[in-house]
Formats: C-alpha cells, structure tokens, sequence
C-alpha cells in the first residue's frame, strides 16, 4: 500500500475502495487491473473496458471554427478572445476544451465542449469546472 492509502487507513480506519462504478454503464470495475496487488489507481478513467472500447477517438464532434460561430470568439476559461489564425503549438492558438475531460466519463458532444486557448485548456488539465 502506498503511503497515501495507508495513511488513510490509518486515519479513517478503514481501506480505501479498490472498487468503482463505470461512469457510463455503471458496471462494477477493479481498479487494480494491471498492477501489483494492493495497489490503488488513482488517475485511470473509471470506465469498463467495453465502454471504454466503444468511446471515439481523436474525431471531435466540432472544429474550433465550428465552435467559433457557435459561442462566439472567446476563450470559455479566460473569456480573453481567441485568434483562429494561430495554429498549434501556439499557447494562444484555439483549442477543443471538454467541460467534463473526456478521462471523467465526458463525451464529445456539443454540449460538453467549448472553445478555449491551448494554454488554458493545458492548465486546466483533466479538472471538471466548480
């Protein structure tokens, strides 16, 4: 056990959870599939296998020009306006920013995404919005 989980243990008690639900079917999955025994994964997606099988890859439902017309030229995280002639890897180029990442059981639907700069988007990592 990591130091993190058995200070943990030892200040609630009891073990942490090697167990979750899919996020998306919400099957019962291990969450130390692949590792020694007793470890804990805490950054793997929490979804199935087969769920995770079936998410699309690297298609984004909408362009940044797309989401351009749609929200407006604006950054959905510095609301600092977005130039779409800059092109990657420019930290102030446009960017397709999921709301809920896409690793947290997020879709690539219009609704989950938003323009944003590459910077920003960076910074924001894998964070759900508060």
């Amino acid at each position: 056990m990591c130091k993190m989980h058995y200070g943990f243990a030892l200040t609630t008690g009891r073990q942490p959870s090697v167990f979750s639900n899919c996020l998306a079917c919400g099957a019962l999955i291990d969450l130390r599939v692949g590792r020694k025994p007793g470890t804990v994964l805490i950054n793997k997606p929490r979804l199935c296998s087969d769920c995770l099988r079936r998410r699309p890859r690297a298609r984004w439902c909408m362009t940044p020009k797309q989401l351009a017309e749609r929200d407006g030229a604006t950054c959905s995280i510095c609301t600092q306006p977005v130039d779409l002639s800059l092109r990657w890897p420019e930290p102030l180029s446009a960017s397709v920013d999921h709301r809920i990442p896409r690793s947290r059981g997020g879709l690539d639907v219009p609704l989950n995404v938003a323009l944003a700069h590459l910077a920003c988007n960076v910074s924001k990592g894998i964070r759900a919005p508060a």
